[in-house]
């Protein structure tokens, strides 16, 4: 693939999209170093396998056939990358990445859906890069049965999901 002037614009707006090449790097697994070479023009050509992972995220920012398409912009805070995360299962990542997408009031509303917990589990204790409603949120989340945890989830995605709409229109 050709590194067109459009391409590697297009490349510059979505690294601003995403706030920074080290998360564009980890979105689409291409080294950094490669990444750079492309942004400085070093290179007049994109291997093909690297493309694959490169256009799905820079789609949205290249030019349409009517003109420039309207560029997006990526909402809320990059995805934490913290070793003490690991031990979260699946959905209590979702969870997580759903609720720091919320305004205050609508988190709160979320709590107040969950069990209080009077003692939150060694667990979730021992995960430093978690706030304390965070730490409660889990806690919470993980005494629901488990069928009361999907629709928990669910209520929480679809929350967070109109939320990064409202956003984006407002932008």
């Amino acid at each position: 693939m050709k590194l067109t002037d459009e391409v590697a614009k297009a490349l510059q707006n979505c690294v601003e999209g995403f706030g920074s090449i080290a998360e564009l790097s980890r979105r689409t697994g291409v080294r950094i170093e490669l990444l750079s070479r492309y942004l400085d023009r070093q290179t007049k050509s994109i291997e093909q396998d690297t493309w694959g992972q490169l256009y799905p995220l820079i789609k949205p920012y290249l030019n349409t056939a009517g003109g420039n398409s309207e560029m997006p912009k990526f909402i809320g805070s990059s995805a934490r990358m913290s070793k003490d995360l690991v031990s979260l299962i699946c959905d209590e990542r979702i969870l997580l990445d759903a609720f720091t997408a919320l305004q205050q009031a609508q988190q709160q509303e979320l709590f107040a859906a969950l069990p209080q917990i009077s003692e939150l589990p060694e667990k979730y204790q021992q995960i430093a890069s978690l706030s304390n409603d965070e730490k409660r949120l889990l806690s919470a989340f993980a005494a629901l049965s488990a069928e009361d945890q999907q629709s928990f989830l669910a209520r929480a995605v679809k929350l967070a999901e109109e939320e990064m709409i409202a956003k984006r229109r407002s932008m």
